[in-house]
């Protein structure tokens, strides 16, 4: 495969696969466009080629629930050559991040309150140790 083999296969997956839940590609993008980083920023992040990143966007999404979740990475890491610690932490990541964003706006609202009133709470105590 050429470099410009890779640059048109590329641009493909990126338009076919990194939409579709059912791919590990849809994670990176969503991780890639959440992060503003490119996908040589990504690769970097999971210290890989973007040849490989290639392979790793083609791979099936591993049910992070699921039993076989971290032997699934590990399978898939060594294919792709990626590293296997990095791919869960990403993973994790963005379904963490869209199971917060499911929950309707008067949820995701409460939830934001509670931070701030948290934060807060913090900033009155340090406040409070000061005097």
């Amino acid at each position: 495969m050429s470099e410009g083999d890779t640059v048109t296969n590329w641009d493909l997956v990126q338009s076919r696969v990194g939409s579709d839940p059912f791919f590990v590609g849809w994670v990176l993008r969503e991780y890639a466009t959440a992060n503003q980083i490119g996908y040589d920023d990504l690769a970097d992040l999971l210290r890989c080629n973007k040849r490989a990143l290639v392979r790793l966007f083609l791979c099936r999404l591993p049910n992070d629930n699921g039993p076989d979740f971290h032997s699934e990475i590990r399978r898939i890491s060594e294919y792709t050559q990626c590293d296997a610690d990095r791919l869960v932490m990403l993973i994790r990541e963005v379904i963490a991040i869209k199971k917060l964003g499911s929950h309707s706006e008067d949820n995701y609202s409460s939830l934001l309150l509670a931070a701030r009133d948290r934060q807060k709470d913090d900033e009155d105590a340090d406040h409070n140790e000061k005097d």
